[in-house]
């Protein structure tokens, strides 16, 4: 029994004893009592600075491309999004709100390829990317600077590409921060990102990462102008090549984590640095774009000048390629010649109407174009009436070469002679040069400054459905497809891929035509050919006929009262498109004329008749369908011969 009791007590002892031990090395029961803290209170404890703030007032600069009435921009700015892109569009939210005051159009791309994206932007923004960008896409970006247009790239350290071996769960995750995907696109304009980070531990904005830039650091550029301090939160330096300038420099004391060593470090620059056209900007922070750091020092007016800089590129919304967005609401749908609307015409305008509400815009059918309106001409060549002012301007005409001679005239006065082609071939001529209507379709961008107006012409109503089918799907940010098409300046001549296509001189906007349900009439061999020109008669000198041509009927007029010099002019109906053609004796044909469109004068000047033989005059229609007319015949002056200029003259 006691030896149990023993056992016990040595147990107790052993198990009490480290309690014992601890409690006297940690407390002291026999010390007096603590004293009583002090009650403390605000009054003469510093205030943690806070950095200073600068005007955040928002003035749209007057370097930046205007938009009609309103001062501001006009254009499509792509957001890439496709590339594992580190940010929400919550962070860019100050400097979407600058793009929108100064009318520019964000456009995030979300997935597919940059290339197609740009066809229609005036400016790309790419933000810390992960994923790497192919040679086509460099090179789209390269293009857009090229044409005009402005590149903004922003990296920061901070948005890591994290990658985590799946096959092997206990792995550790690989943080890849030196593999900058920026240097894919920066390259081509000698900039570098490099893998690093900055830091400054002499004098920073409350933490060694957040470099001021200030007094020297700021470059001579407009996006710097009156600035005197910024603050980037994170930022990679840049490596220029001799083609880009440094835009923010770091003092001596800021290092670089790459090297430990400090000096010499750029965190923004311009490239080419000499360009007055198309810019890249790279910036190796992305925090001054976001709130709160965009309020911070002169962070928000430099956010406003990234903004400014962004408006200033013209890229391909100047040109069709950027289709509709060159367009400010309203827009006018205006069919030429005013023809009857059938079901199909409305299902064209549906879908117009679509594409450009996707793009933002505002479509309405009209019977002709507010002089206040944007414009979208829609019509056949022979019915193009209502712009030909447009044509002219751009040095397109509508034309027939050669032209159309008749062999029952060459037949009567000389049957030995080689007849012409009984019709010519109806042509657009224009800078890029001659190009038959039929196959081709016509799209011109005009713009005079205050408005834009773009006509689409085609030969049939076919070609023109298919001139159309290249607008319908380019609301989206891939542009209007022209890779077939012939392209100078803002004159597209494309291929309908329409066979045999005729040209039309009526705007068919009912729908397919209903099946005949009789075999057509065939026409009697010994039927009279209603081809040969009907003699009118003698004309002379200061007379002026008039006369009513039929449908399919041809009228000849005989001048022999040479020689002479004469002016021969018709003036037809306003439903009749004149043609008019002047033959000699053997019945060689000596000029044609079809410069006008329906109801428009036709006038030969200067014309001259060597001889007192029999000239034959032809007037026809050219649709056919006949009309009355007036022919005079007055005295002319010679033709004056081109200019020449003299060696040494």
């Amino acid at each position: 029994m006691r030896k149990a009791a023993l056992y016990l007590a040595i147990f107790l002892v052993l198990l009490l004893a480290p309690l014992a031990v601890r409690l006297f090395q940690y407390y002291d029961p026999l010390a007096e009592a603590p004293a009583t803290p002090p009650a403390y209170t605000g009054a003469g404890i510093g205030a943690v600075p806070t950095p200073e703030a600068g005007n955040g007032a928002d003035t749209v600069q007057t370097g930046a491309a205007t938009q009609r009435d309103t001062g501001a921009a006009r254009g499509v700015v792509v957001l890439d999004q496709a590339h594992g892109n580190q940010f929400t569009r919550e962070e860019l939210a100050t400097l979407d709100g600058l793009l929108a005051a100064r009318g520019l159009r964000v456009q995030p791309l979300a997935e597919g390829e940059l290339t197609e994206a740009l066809r229609a932007a005036t400016a790309l923004v790419v933000v810390a990317p992960v994923n790497g960008y192919s040679p086509a896409e460099a090179q789209a970006v390269s293009d857009l600077v090229a044409r005009g247009g402005r590149v903004l790239l922003v990296g920061d350290p901070t948005r890591y590409n994290i990658e985590i071996d799946e096959a092997d769960i206990f792995a550790a995750p690989i943080i890849a921060t030196a593999q900058v995907p920026l240097n894919d696109l920066a390259n081509a304009f000698d900039i570098t990102f490099r893998g690093d980070y900055l830091y400054n531990t002499v004098e920073n904005e409350g933490n060694f990462r957040n470099i001021l830039v200030g007094g020297d650091g700021l470059g001579d550029s407009a996006l710097t102008e009156r600035l005197e301090r910024l603050a980037l939160y994170s930022s990679h330096s840049l490596q220029l090549g001799p083609s880009a300038a440094a835009l923010l420099s770091a003092d001596d004391n800021t290092w670089s984590s790459a090297t430990d060593r400090p000096g010499g470090l750029v965190l923004a620059a311009l490239s080419p640095a000499a360009s007055d056209a198309g810019q890249l900007l790279a910036i190796g922070d992305v925090h001054f774009l976001t709130e709160p750091y965009s309020t911070v020092y002169d962070n928000g007016a430099f956010v406003a000048r990234v903004a400014d800089f962004l408006a200033g590129g013209r890229g391909s919304t100047d040109t069709l390629a950027g289709f509709p967005y060159f367009f400010h609401s309203p827009i006018d749908l205006v069919y030429s010649d005013d023809p009857e609307l059938g079901p199909d015409a409305f299902d064209d305008i549906i879908a117009l109407q679509a594409a450009f509400r996707g793009a933002g815009l505002a479509l309405a059918l009209a019977d002709e174009a507010d002089d206040d309106h944007d414009a979208l001409y829609v019509g056949l060549y022979n019915t193009a009436a209502d712009v030909a002012e447009l044509l002219d301007a751009a040095g397109v005409s509508l034309a027939i070469r050669p032209a159309i001679a008749r062999p029952a005239i060459t037949a009567a006065t000389d049957p030995d002679a080689t007849p012409t082609p009984s019709h010519g071939t109806r042509l657009v001529e224009s800078p890029l040069g001659d190009v038959e209507m039929a196959g081709t379709a016509l799209l011109l961008l005009a713009d005079d400054g205050a408005r834009r107006q773009l006509v689409v012409l085609a030969a049939s109503n076919d070609g023109l459905e298919s001139a159309l089918e290249r607008l319908r799907g380019a609301a989206s940010a891939e542009g209007v497809n022209l890779t077939d098409c012939l392209i100078q300046d803002n004159l597209a001549l494309c291929p309908t891929g329409v066979a045999n296509e005729p040209v039309e001189y009526e705007l068919d906007t009912s729908g397919p035509a209903e099946e005949p349900t009789t075999e057509p009439e065939q026409p009697d061999e010994d039927q009279e050919d209603t081809t040969a020109p009907i003699d009118k008669g003698r004309i002379a000198l200061g007379e002026t006929k008039t006369a009513e041509l039929a449908a399919e009927e041809i009228h000849a007029w005989t001048f022999d009262g040479g020689p002479a010099t004469i002016n021969i002019a018709v003036d037809p109906d306003t439903d009749m498109d004149a043609v008019l053609e002047l033959y000699a004796p053997n019945g060689t044909l000596m000029a044609n004329l079809d410069s006008a469109f329906a109801g428009g004068v036709e006038e030969m000047r200067g014309v001259e008749i060597p001889d007192d033989g029999q000239y034959f005059i032809v007037v026809r229609d050219f649709f056919n369908d006949g009309g009355h007319y007036q022919i005079s015949i007055a005295a002319g002056e010679p033709a004056q011969p081109e200019p020449t200029t003299e060696p040494g003259g």
